[in-house]
């Protein structure tokens, strides 16, 4: 296992640093800008998936309960317009709710869904992104992610989602909806605790 800088990322409303390796920052009229800060987590690959054209969906099963997040980062192509979900647990419930802001053009949020969204193409697009997802430790709050990611020649995407369930993770489902994977792409796995 190895020790990496991770980068968390809060949203404030007025000035944006992009790195800060060590120390503090004051930002004394900063509201609703993005601020990374850096912190020291064992982060660890736990899995590389492969995935092909007609590959719709992606399941971590009987994940380490000594994580306190996850990392997902994928690359490949969209069949069609197609949204990347996320969900955990196995529950298929309308306990999700999500918040995305798309490029210029869209923006929005959802609540009581039964998954949360975590990545979108309009169109079909080779696509990256990464998905940062807290709390799955914890007993006593909501597994939360944040996401963000592009589409070339489209836009880039980012947002959150959150369970309403107090349970830790223990497995997640990776899906599409509207489309499928087109080619051959790859899609990382990595756990991490403080």
């Amino acid at each position: 296992m190895t020790t990496h800088l991770s980068l968390q990322r809060i949203l404030l409303p007025s000035a944006q640093v992009s790195s800060l390796t060590t120390g503090s920052i004051t930002l004394p009229s900063a509201r609703g800008q993005a601020v990374e800060y850096a912190n020291n987590y064992d982060y660890e690959l736990i899995s590389t998936t492969t995935i092909s054209n007609g590959d719709s969906s992606t399941t971590w099963l009987s994940l380490p309960s000594t994580r306190t997040g996850y990392t997902i980062e994928y690359t490949g192509n969209f069949s069609a317009a197609t949204s990347l979900m996320l969900r955990f647990n196995g529950d298929t419930g309308n306990n999700y709710d999500y918040g995305y802001y798309r490029g210029t053009t869209a923006s929005g949020k959802q609540n009581n869904q039964s998954g949360g969204q975590v990545g979108y193409s309009g169109s079909s697009r080779q696509v990256t992104g990464r998905i940062d997802i807290y709390g799955c430790d914890n007993t006593d709050g909501n597994a939360t992610a944040f996401h963000r990611g592009s589409a070339i020649n489209e836009s880039f995407t980012h947002g959150f989602m959150m369970w309403k369930n107090t349970a830790a993770v223990s497995s997640m489902t990776l899906y599409t909806t509207g489309g499928t994977w087109a080619t051959t792409g790859y899609i990382f796995l990595y756990g991490w605790k403080r």
